[in-house]
């Protein structure tokens, strides 16, 4: 085999080893975290569910009922194992964002790493975006989960392209609908959560209430659909999230796809909305 053949395979093999270690590394100290965002995910008690949540704070739920019923299975194996899931599927996302070398090096940056370690899901959110040129419908994820990066569906308003918009949200607003005829008290509970933390500003990487970023990243969608950059969208989302911490940036990853798609018209099928 030619040294150019070989050369791919070790880099793809050395990639793999490397986040498998990793994976393994963060199973076997994860107990040692002080703080893993993980652990708002498991152990889900609808009873009290939101009562006392705030933004920031260690185990707090934030996300929609819809959420809470999807991550409430996992509450019946060992927390350890959860964790461990997780934190594969966060690395199965990174690896189909980026690919295995790209991915291998990303878990160098603090951000990404430390996305992986907390076990939150802006990595999840990068995957929702980029599908979500190609499967408007993806956009329910981000809805139903953080919410306000859903902002970036304006790209979609700003280019016209009304039928993605409309598709988006349709089926947000069907999940829902259906969720809250089931659980209406839980809604309930939910928008107050929302609406009481509208406005917080727990220490974090830029702390600014988030309608102020919310306008920020709509001028950013703006200038972006104007100038047809995709890849605007994370960068977006990610002002807008509810708030901003290191591993927020990990939603940055979501660039590299939609910049790529831009630069070889043979990815843009991946980005561009069904007609």
């Amino acid at each position: 085999m030619s040294s150019k053949r070989l050369l791919p395979l070790v880099l793809r093999a050395a990639a793999i080893a490397w986040m498998a270690f990793f994976w393994v590394w963060l199973i076997g100290f994860q107990s040692s975290f002080v703080e893993v965002d993980a652990q708002a995910y498991w152990g889900i008690d609808f009873d009290s569910l939101y009562i006392g949540s705030k933004l920031g704070d260690q185990d707090a739920f934030l996300y929609s009922p819809v959420v809470a019923w999807l991550f409430a299975p996992f509450s019946l194996v060992p927390y350890e194992v959860f964790y461990a899931v997780l934190a594969a599927v966060n690395l199965v996302a990174l690896v189909w964002l980026l690919g295995f070398e790209v991915a291998a090096l990303a878990l160098l940056l603090q951000p990404i790493s430390n996305e992986v370690a907390r076990g939150n899901i802006h990595l999840l959110l990068a995957v929702a975006i980029v599908v979500g040129f190609r499967y408007p419908a993806s956009w329910a994820w981000v809805l139903l989960t953080k919410v306000t990066p859903g902002v970036g569906l304006l790209w979609f308003a700003f280019r016209r392209e009304w039928r993605s918009f409309g598709t988006a949200l349709l089926v947000t607003a069907g999940i829902a609908a259906v969720s809250f005829a089931i659980a209406p008290d839980l809604w309930l509970r939910w928008f107050d959560l929302l609406a009481t933390n509208a406005s917080s500003t727990r220490p974090s990487l830029l702390e600014i209430p988030v309608v102020p970023r919310l306008a920020a990243a709509a001028v950013v969608l703006a200038l972006g659909a104007w100038r047809n950059r995709p890849a605007v969208v994370p960068v977006a989302a990610m002002l807008a999230l509810p708030a901003i911490w290191v591993n927020s940036l990990a939603l940055l990853v979501a660039v590299v796809p939609l910049l790529l798609a831009d630069w070889d018209h043979r990815a843009i099928r991946m980005v561009r909305p069904r007609t």
